[in-house]
């Protein structure tokens, strides 16, 4: 019998917190934190979706999505050092292929992580979190260079729109 199946039956005759407690104990597991949630409703429901793929198609829609775009990013990052695909190393073109799949990819996760954020139970527990990390800074990089890359053609346009 799965454990949770088990569980919910514990739950559902409320034989009480003991009773839990020696089942844990008994099967040699440390007993779960309830995980927290927020308490808004629509907040909830957007947790659920980006952070649990189970509870419904929609999340599993989600989550497949996501492994998608990071399959397509790492695919597109390796054909992009091949040297004939690759291009002009020295500029950025805004017609390369590449450009727009990263470019795609980048905006994906950072939206991804803004939702996760903003529907997030607890903010604090979030900012400490060390894969939320790992997720800002992998898209930081991407979007400073198209900054600088975006600064560099403004001085371009205007360096030559003094020069006529």
């Amino acid at each position: 019998m799965p454990i949770t199946l088990y569980l919910r039956e514990l739950a559902f005759y409320e034989l009480g917190d003991e009773i839990l407690e020696n089942f844990w104990e008994s099967e040699g597991y440390k007993k779960p934190t309830a995980e927290l949630m927020p308490t808004n409703k629509w907040q909830r429901r957007v947790w659920e979706l980006v952070e649990q793929p189970d509870c419904s198609a929609l999340a599993r829609v989600f989550a497949f999505v996501s492994v998608s775009v990071i399959v397509i990013s790492i695919v597109s990052f390796c054909l992009e050092t091949i040297p004939e695909l690759k291009g002009d190393v020295l500029e950025r073109e805004w017609h390369s292929p590449f450009f727009w799949i990263e470019f795609s990819c980048c905006s994906w996760f950072s939206v991804e992580l803004a939702v996760r954020f903003m529907s997030c139970p607890d903010k604090c527990f979030f900012m400490r979190s060390f894969l939320n990390w790992l997720d800002f800074v992998a898209v930081t990089p991407f979007f400073v260079n198209l900054m600088w890359w975006v600064m560099d053609l403004g001085s371009v346009f205007e360096i030559s729109k003094n020069g006529q």
